[in-house]
This record gives C-alpha cells, structure tokens and sequence, in this order.
C-alpha cells in the first residue's frame, strides 16, 4: 500500500507548493480518515508529519491515486487556479467513485452491516452514502 510520505512526495514532484508537509499530511488524515470510517466503519487517526510518514494509507493499488488527486485538488483550490481545480476535481470524484464501488462490491457496504461487512443482503446507510 501506499505511505502518507510515498503520496506526498507524487505530489510534490507533480505541483511543488508551498503548504509544507505537516498540511499535506493533514489533508490526506482527513480523506483516509473519511474513508477508514466510512468504508470499513473504524476510526482513523490523525497522522502527524514526519512520525507517520511510512503509514500505509487505506486504499490500495490502484485505487491509491485517490490521495495524489485529492492533494493536487486542494493545492489548486487553495491557490485559487479555479480551472485547474476543477478539471483535477473531475478526475478526484471519478478515481473516488470506482474505488468506492469496488469496496462496496469485494467488503460489503461497511461496519453497519456487520463485522465482516457481508450484509446478509441488507443495505445500510453507509452502502447508499459511498455511491453519490
């Protein structure tokens, strides 16, 4: 899998900025939060900057471009290069929702349906949350 440091360091060869790494690592703690809790119904942790850089982020190959697209995402947002923004933000929600169909197909829809995220057929929230 892919590490907090390995996605960081994609990124900054891609679109070197100027937010540091302690933001970086920030941002991808939120998105791999979102997904842990979502996905698999466990709480992440915050990962902090240089301590977890060897973390291995949740998503596996090949859906781990996910955090290299969210970062340059918000590099551009936050740099105000709206159409750039928005063409990277296209590319996010797609990467997004393939990987979010392929958990939901291959572990079930997540924690509320059960431990091992069998279902028994049932359709929690989280299963209607991951496919927007």
């Amino acid at each position: 899998r892919m590490t907090l440091g390995e996605a960081m360091a994609r990124v900054e060869r891609l679109r070197p900025d100027a937010y540091g790494e302690e933001t970086m690592a920030g941002w991808l703690s939120e998105l791999d939060g979102k997904y842990r809790l979502s996905l698999a119904g466990k709480a992440g942790t915050a990962y902090t900057w240089p301590d977890d850089a060897g973390a291995a982020l949740f998503a596996p190959y090949p859906y781990d471009i996910v955090y290299e697209l969210y970062l340059v995402c918000l590099i551009d947002w936050h740099n105000r290069e709206i159409e750039a923004y928005q063409n990277d933000k296209a590319m996010f929600d797609a990467a997004d929702a393939e990987f979010r169909a392929w958990w939901i197909q291959t572990h079930g829809s997540g924690a509320a349906d059960g431990a091992a995220g069998t279902g028994g057929g049932k359709r929690s929230g989280n299963y209607w949350r991951c496919l927007r």
